[in-house]
């Protein structure tokens, strides 16, 4: 018997018996995962740059489905973590398109709570997966942006059914807003 038809009849008894074949095979994966995993870091560690390159074709070859894939994530972590925070709608006008809808720190202590959950700055969807991997941590509400916004900037949300639950009012830079100021100067009769 030749090479190729040995190579005829492993592939016809491969395709005779895949179902069986793959089972075995996870099975042996799930009796030596730990091992599997160990040699997975230590060639990771031992050849960075072949990892790299791998991984950046990879990323090029499949490239659409990634996007698709990522899209679809970043969505349904987004509902997860909403439906969680009150709803998918603002708290205050019942806005309630995802797009126009961000998360709001109760207390306007954002870039404290971020850097405790060590994000540098922004949010989005890595502040999202540290929510969720904190177990969503309470002290957040869902809002629009307009109502957010309005809160951080003047202290209070033009549609009235939202504040900021701490005596100071908070805004950029963690200072008052000039907003602010004046209605402080205008409820002690100075300006």
């Amino acid at each position: 018997m030749d090479r190729e038809e040995r190579l005829a009849k492993r592939r016809a008894h491969r395709e005779a018996h895949r179902e069986e074949i793959n089972a075995n095979q996870r099975a042996y994966y799930q009796r030596n995962k730990g091992r599997y995993v160990l040699y997975n870091r230590k060639y990771i560690k031992a050849h960075p740059e072949i990892v790299r390159l791998q991984n950046r074709r990879y990323g090029q070859k499949h490239r659409e489905e990634r996007r698709v894939y990522l899209q679809g994530y970043m969505r349904s972590l987004k509902l997860e973590t909403f439906e969680h925070y009150g709803g998918v709608y603002c708290l205050c006008c019942r806005e309630a398109r995802l797009e126009f809808l961000t998360l709001d720190h109760i207390a306007g202590d954002g870039a404290k709570h971020k850097r405790a959950l060590g994000l540098s700055s922004g949010g989005g969807y890595s502040f999202y997966r540290k929510l969720k991997k904190a177990g969503f941590p309470p002290g957040l509400r869902v809002l629009c942006w307009n109502c957010n916004c309005a809160l951080g900037q003047y202290g209070y949300c033009p549609h009235g059914n939202v504040k900021i639950e701490s005596d100071k009012a908070v805004t950029t830079n963690g200072h008052k807003s000039q907003h602010s100021l004046q209605l402080a100067l205008l409820d002690e009769g100075k300006a």
